[in-house]
């Protein structure tokens, strides 16, 4: 029999702005300069309590642990005109505690220090169903939190900087 229970709670935040850029009220030209979007996505994990028995004497609070931090988001800019698009994105993580149950006494670090990782892309259209793809992934080669190997991989970028190349095609 399993009656254990998690009881969860987190609020997700979502802001998007798409406009043509010579729509712009302090743009005054009237040719095509592209388009410019954003995109702002926040999440907030509140509380995140688990209880093997179900009975709650054994239930803790994970939220603000790895793999469930307090708070993360990403954010978008991209610019688009004709055939190219670009595109920079940013993810960040706030820092979190091993275990919430843990004092310095037992676990050196205690918390994992904030992450902060950006990210390129490049897409061309070179024909009308063919697509030619370049990402830069971890752009500054930020290193994941210290000491590396104490934790999850979760949500951190343990390879640092790579390349992805790629070409899509509609047949």
């Amino acid at each position: 029999m399993n009656a254990g229970f998690n009881r969860f709670a987190a609020a997700n935040y979502n802001l998007y702005y798409d406009r043509a850029i010579n729509k712009l009220p302090f743009v005054h030209y009237s040719g095509d300069l592209g388009r410019f979007s954003m995109n702002f996505n926040a999440v907030n994990i509140r509380r995140s309590i688990n209880s093997v028995s179900g009975l709650g004497f054994d239930d803790i609070n994970t939220a603000g642990t790895i793999g469930q931090p307090r708070w993360r988001w990403s954010s978008t800019f991209t610019y688009t005109k004709g055939s190219l698009r670009l595109g920079w994105t940013s993810h960040w993580i706030q820092g979190a505690y091993y275990d919430l149950t843990y004092t310095s006494a037992d676990q050196e670090p205690l918390r994992l220090k904030d992450s902060l990782t950006h990210d390129l892309s490049v897409g061309c259209k070179i024909a009308p169903n063919l697509v030619l793809k370049l990402n830069v992934n971890n752009v500054f080669n930020a290193p994941p939190p210290s000491p590396v190997g104490t934790y999850g991989v979760g949500y951190y970028d343990f390879i640092g900087r790579y390349f992805l190349f790629g070409m899509s095609g509609k047949f």
